[in-house]
């Protein structure tokens, strides 16, 4: 992993969060005040990705939501189709704590991307892991 390019894609994550905001994307909107799952206490931590999608220039973009009550950085592991290890980024807890449900970013869309993972490591109590990971379709 190289730090700056690791800190160029947070640095990204937080720019392109707050360019974004404000543009009326067709995504879905995460819930306003989320209910805990079955099961989890009033304080709960879920982030998911949402979709990972072509944007112009050469971009995708990587949508998450904040599910849950609880606030953490979200941490994401990017694979492409070389097969190198994966690209380390993440969305900063400033972009949650500062009231955002929704994080953004764009990465390079060449080599192409196989599979996103939130949290690949488990640092976090994710109330809901299946919805951390996207695959491409084949």
């Amino acid at each position: 992993m190289r730090l700056s390019s690791s800190l160029a894609v947070a640095a990204a994550v937080t720019a392109v969060t707050a360019l974004t905001a404000s543009v009326g994307a067709a995504q879905p909107s995460p819930p306003s005040d989320p209910k805990p799952p079955r099961g989890m206490g009033a304080s709960y931590l879920d982030h998911a990705i949402v979709d990972v999608y072509p944007v112009e220039n050469g971009l995708v973009e990587i949508l998450i939501h904040d599910l849950g009550r609880a606030k953490a950085p979200a941490p994401i592991a990017i694979y492409r189709a070389d097969g190198k290890a994966p690209t380390r980024c993440g969305v900063p807890l400033e972009v949650f704590l500062n009231g955002s449900r929704v994080a953004r970013f764009r990465v390079p869309a060449k080599p192409a991307i196989v599979r996103v993972e939130l949290d690949p490591d488990h640092e976090y109590p994710d109330a809901n892991r299946t919805n951390d990971v996207w695959t491409a379709k084949r």
